[in-house]
């Protein structure tokens, strides 16, 4: 980037947070009835699908990267996205028989080739579930019933995996192998490489393909962090929705490049850092320690800003703006986004009062798949969705996520939050992770219980920790029990599993 460009990225996010600061000051965000507008302007989303969306401006320029990998320098420029991924999305329809609201399987890490075999998807008119591919066999082979898909779409390294969840599954799926230059395609698999890369290809079949705006585009399973994943269709305008909520220039993020990475891992130096104006993190809260760890290799002037969003949202609802040194907030809702906070009683609480948050807007799901009975739980006659997070929401309309309402712990009566344990347990010196849940308690009914990561090179007792909280929290928050592990179970998104962590230890 050059530094005119960063220059003028420089005044543009200067000119946000001034746009914003403005709008919430001169205007209330709150309605008569607490409802919380959106401060930014409204957009208008296109009643386009999501290809058709990506490839608007592909004239303006074919030849830049699209998308580079920082571990192998793969890349692929605009052209060659959009070239290579209709090629394969024409023999997905010609080889394999893909038709219009036909499944299709992808079970990669991030690379440039999971975007093209996505977009190659889409232009065939399927919808794409994707599956985590640390998952084992038997992760695999409940979400293959659940989402029904004609085609796999995974690297060499899953490949066994895959083949023992179709076989616990007891299905014959076709799997489309994507390897690197150096490796060798497994047995009985179908080379991805031959599809997208053939020079020959006619694309004719791709005009009989009728997607439409409203059609399911994405079929992501739920991250199951309360209970077992559920199939959640996103449409075309779902996503196109967010794309336009993101774009909008009050609250956009991304500059000319945009990196994807971990920014507090120990690896991650101020080298890595030195030219970013933007970090953001979303998926779940991220404790303030984290968030001094990561400025504090960052060059000065440098924004960290927290969004907020979910799965079944698209997932975008809230982000804050360019300035904000409010770490803790998860901002404002994006355009045309509508917030409540809710009580037990479903009853609209007001300013900087903690209850369930509600989210209305474009971006809210169709439904889960084949599951009516958790639909009609999950969104209101009305459009509303309940997110199943407690949060607050002060004057202006900025929101704190405060934990998983299904994931509070009950002690005597008290509501205990994992999450404000969790970020005590992370200013111990000696602390790299924790998590929380509940465990039965013959007194209190409940109880907490950590599960802590001990940095390299250090040592802890139990008994340390729990007078470290004890110093630091109510009588009724203390810990009852501390158990070490190697690592937290989370899942991609970064989100702790405590399910998982019920299941295998409360």
């Amino acid at each position: 980037m050059t530094a005119k460009a960063i220059t003028k990225s420089t005044r543009r996010l200067l000119a946000c947070k001034n746009t914003l600061i403005h709008s919430s000051r001169s205007q209330s965000v709150w309605t008569s009835d607490k409802t919380i507008k959106s401060p930014f302007k409204n957009v208008d989303i296109p009643n386009r699908t999501i290809p058709e969306q990506i490839w608007e401006n592909l004239g303006r320029w074919p030849d830049k990267p699209a998308l580079v990998c920082g571990v192998t320098n793969h890349s692929y420029t605009y052209h060659q996205l959009y070239k290579y991924s209709r090629n394969f999305a024409t023999k997905l329809c010609n080889k394999l028989g893909i038709r219009d609201h036909d499944v299709v399987c992808v079970m990669m890490p991030n690379s440039p080739d999971y975007a093209l075999a996505v977009l190659g998807i889409l232009q065939a008119g399927a919808e794409v579930t994707t599956v985590n591919p640390i998952y084992t066999a038997h992760e695999v082979q409940r979400q293959l019933l659940l989402s029904k898909p004609k085609i796999i779409i995974s690297v060499p390294e899953t490949i066994s995996i895959l083949k023992d969840a179709l076989k616990l599954a007891k299905l014959d799926i076709p799997i489309i192998a994507v390897k690197t230059a150096n490796e060798s395609r497994p047995q009985g698999t179908i080379s991805f490489e031959e599809f997208a890369l053939d020079s020959t290809v006619d694309h004719s079949v791709l005009n009989k393909v009728s997607s439409k705006s409203n059609d399911i585009a994405f079929l992501p399973y739920s991250s199951g962090t309360t209970g077992l994943p559920k199939g959640v269709e996103l449409t075309n305008r779902n996503l196109v929705s967010n794309f336009m909520q993101l774009d909008n220039e009050e609250v956009k993020h991304h500059c000319d490049t945009t990196l994807l990475f971990t920014g507090s891992h120990k690896d991650v130096s101020r080298d890595h850092l030195a030219h970013l104006k933007v970090v953001t993190s979303g998926a779940a809260p991220l404790p303030l320690n984290d968030v001094l760890r990561v400025i504090e290799k960052a060059s000065p002037g440098m924004n960290f800003l927290q969004l907020y969003g979910l799965t079944e949202t698209s997932p975008l609802v809230t982000a804050m703006v360019p300035g904000s040194e409010n770490y803790s907030s998860s901002g404002f809702a994006v355009s045309n986004t509508e917030l409540q906070i809710v009580n037990s009683e479903q009853h609209s609480l007001g300013p900087n009062e903690v209850g369930e948050l509600l989210i209305r807007g474009p971006q809210v799901m169709k439904g889960y798949r084949d599951n009516p009975e958790s639909t009609k739980a999950a969104v209101t006659e009305d459009g509303w969705f309940k997110s199943g997070d407690l949060a607050r929401i002060d004057e202006d309309g900025a929101i704190t996520i405060v934990d998983r309402l299904k994931e509070l712990i009950k002690v005597k009566g008290y509501q205990v939050p994992p999450a404000e344990l969790e970020n005590v347990l992370k200013e111990h010196p000696s602390i790299l992770d924790a998590a929380v849940i509940g465990i039965s308690d013959a007194k209190q009914g409940e109880a907490p219980k950590a599960f802590i990561v001990v940095k390299e090179g250090h040592k802890l007792k139990p008994d340390d920790v729990m007078k470290f909280v004890e110093e630091r929290v109510a009588v009724y928050k203390r810990l009852k029990e501390v158990m070490f592990m190697d690592v937290i179970p989370k899942n991609p998104s970064g989100k702790i599993l405590r399910r998982v962590l019920r299941e295998q230890y409360s």
